[in-house]
């Protein structure tokens, strides 16, 4: 687990705890922690608050929805979406990203989705009596901070690395 080498979190979590996080870092600052950042937070921080709007192109939308008929899963959605791409002259070695991309996210919720179904069916096995429902008990806590799994955005222009510590 890399984020638990960060000296800026192995400081974070002896001083505030596990309680505290999330923790978000942005090229090692502290930016933010007890709660996720808004989109405009975000915006602010990679100092793109007051950037024009990026138009998006056909290529571009193409491109989008070929990603995410990956991670739905749709193959007819794809197949449409290829199709389109294609004639809009996009080439495969773009399309070929987009879907890795897609697949990197059905792959992370995929993920997302076993864990928490482990949290849920382990809890439920070992007191059947106890309702997490409207959160969760202080045991679970512990040992969800405990498996706290590290989400690293590389963001390609201009390069920032994100680290958020749930």
């Amino acid at each position: 687990m890399a984020f638990a080498e960060n000296p800026v979190v192995k400081v974070f979590l002896e001083q505030s705890g596990a309680e505290a996080l999330p923790l978000i870092l942005i090229d090692g600052a502290v930016m933010l922690s007890g709660r996720y950042p808004s989109r405009s937070e975000l915006a602010h921080w990679l100092n793109r608050a007051g950037s024009a709007a990026i138009p998006l192109t056909e290529q571009t939308a193409e491109l989008i929805a070929l990603g995410a008929s990956i991670a739905a899963g749709c193959e007819p959605c794809f197949k449409f979406h290829y199709d389109k791409a294609r004639k809009l002259g996009v080439s495969n070695e773009i399309m070929l990203e987009a879907v890795t991309l897609g697949n990197m996210v059905k792959q992370a919720s995929g993920k997302n989705m076993l864990e928490l179904a482990h949290r849920i069916l382990d809890k439920q096995s070992a007191d059947k009596t106890a309702s997490t429902c409207g959160g969760s008990s202080p045991a679970e806590k512990n040992r969800r901070y405990r498996r706290m799994l590290p989400l690293t955005a590389k963001l390609r222009e201009p390069c920032h690395e994100i680290l958020i510590v749930q």
